[in-house]
């Protein structure tokens, strides 16, 4: 007859019976306050792999924090096998788990995620200085440029080709509850100028183009409200240079999205800055060329008008290769957005105006942003200028980026009713001029730089409403590429 099994008591109280078996040190125990006692090693070992389980499979779906993950582990194991740093770092690299972060930071950063619903903001304040410092070693050797997912601009996707807009310039699927959208407006004003303003809510790009009613793929939305008639913002008839300062503005739109990665809301103020220097129209402080005066020298100045694009674009590169917006080793990148320039003007007016009216919601951003950051800061810079007078001269400067703000956004407005009326055919001029100049430039620096869809031969294929033939013909028997390149828009000019 077998003998009747004994139960064993619990190591941590000797009063229960042991129920429960610790998997790290095999101890027996009854309840969990007897697991906790039992060992402080089991117990902080349990909550540190719970931890990073738990942070481990909350990020498993994020791509770039799991890229930036692996950067930091390899960088880890490359100190630990350098054997590098000082005292400090060495005591960062030793407290480090596996994921190349401290278990105290795993622990902050895990902390944080819960306290904020799920999502996780990693900034340097969350990390260790040795980590911090590793981070920065990365950064400035460019391992991280595998962690940021190259943008793809809008401009270049199938959705881009397939978009229609209203005669009004709005979208032909109205959408329902949309909010935050930048509303138009227009106060007629003594001698026909424009005063239109224009107002958006704290909405993000990406969440504005969500609720754009039926764009819904990046898209940036159109205006949410028809856009006045140019009648209506001005007697006098507009000037034929607005065509080239057209050109002028939707560099700079490409150049600043491209620079940016196609995302300028954290930072809206700075890539308002950039839209300044490189836009000869909204850096000067005048408004747009509208006026009769303006028409009337336009057409006596032939030879300006014919050499437009070259002249423009030429400006518009040279701008892009100097302070402060980049140096001559970005030419390459500044020749490539020409190409951006031509694949947008071949989409035509839909994606023209939604592009006017992005370039209208990242003025409108750095605003926001310019008065947040007054308000927030300008009882400080009083404070400290009372005695020195530095709280008045920052004050003055932040009034004079608003009124350059303003009036940048006035300057939109007014484009996106010019640009409304304007035919198809001066959008695909415009596109085979600029693909011209991309090709020009391309081949002064030795290779095809960054081509985009349409080059020169591809929008005439397209267009069909231009002689390419014609068109080189002629440059050829000009002689010099810049007298080519005149002549060839002067054809163009001529067609329209």
């Amino acid at each position: 007859m077998a003998a009747p099994a004994v139960a064993q008591l619990c190591r941590v109280c000797h009063e229960h019976a042991a129920e429960y078996t610790c998997p790290r040190c095999n101890a027996r125990y009854c309840s969990l306050d007897c697991y906790k006692r039992h060992s402080d090693r089991c117990t902080e070992g349990f909550c540190r792999d719970a931890a990073v389980s738990e942070l481990r499979s909350i990020r498993a779906g994020e791509d770039e924090q799991r890229r930036m993950a692996e950067i930091l582990q390899r960088l880890y194991q490359q100190e630990i096998e350098g054997g590098s740093g000082s005292d400090s770092e060495e005591e960062g690299e030793a407290e480090a788990g596996e994921g190349g972060l401290s278990v105290e930071t795993l622990h902050r950063l895990l902390a944080k995620m819960e306290a904020s619903g799920g999502q996780l903001d990693i900034g340097a304040e969350d990390l260790t200085p040795a980590e911090l410092a590793a981070f920065h070693r990365a950064l400035a050797a460019g391992d991280l440029s595998g962690a940021v997912q190259p943008w793809q601009p809008w401009w270049l996707s199938e959705e881009a080709g397939r978009l229609e807009l209203s005669a009004a310039g709005t979208s032909l699927v109205a959408a329902v509850g949309q909010t935050g959208e930048p509303q138009l407006g227009q106060q007629q004003a003594s001698g026909g100028s424009t005063t239109a303003t224009a107002s958006s809510g704290t909405q993000s790009a990406g969440q504005q183009a969500a609720a754009a009613g039926g764009q819904g793929s990046g898209l940036p939305p159109p205006p949410s409200r028809s856009l006045p008639p140019l009648a209506a913002l001005t007697k006098a008839a507009p000037s034929p240079l607005l065509r080239w300062q057209l050109l002028d503005l939707l560099f700079a739109y490409c150049f600043t999205l491209r620079l940016y990665n196609g995302d300028y809301q954290w930072e809206a103020a700075d890539a308002a800055d950039v839209l300044f220097a490189l836009s000869a129209v909204l850096s000067t402080t005048p408004a747009p060329a509208a006026g009769g005066a303006a028409a009337q020298q336009s057409s006596s100045n032939g030879e300006d008008a014919a050499a437009g694009a070259p002249a423009v674009l030429l400006g518009c590169v040279q701008r892009a290769c100097q302070p402060p917006v980049g140096s001559r080793e970005g030419r390459s990148f500044a020749v490539g957005v020409l190409s951006d320039v031509a694949a947008l003007l071949q989409l035509g007016r839909p994606v023209v105006l939604s592009a006017l009216m992005d370039t209208c919601r990242l003025v409108e951003a750095a605003k926001q942003q310019l008065e947040g950051s007054s308000s927030s800061g300008g009882q400080e810079a009083g404070t400290a200028g009372s005695s020195s007078g530095e709280g008045g001269s920052r004050s003055k400067q932040l009034r004079e980026l608003r009124r350059r703000l303003v009036a940048a956004e006035r300057k939109l407005l007014f484009f996106l009713s010019w640009a409304n009326e304007q035919p198809g055919e001066l959008y695909e001029l415009l596109a085979l001029a600029a693909a011209g100049e991309h090709q020009k430039h391309a081949a002064a620096l030795g290779s095809q730089v960054a081509p985009a869809a349409g080059a020169v031969e591809g929008l005439a294929a397209q267009l069909g409403a231009v002689s390419l033939g014609q068109a080189r013909q002629q440059a050829a028997q000009a002689g010099p590429a810049g007298a080519g390149t005149a002549r060839a828009t002067s054809v163009l000019i001529e067609e329209l």
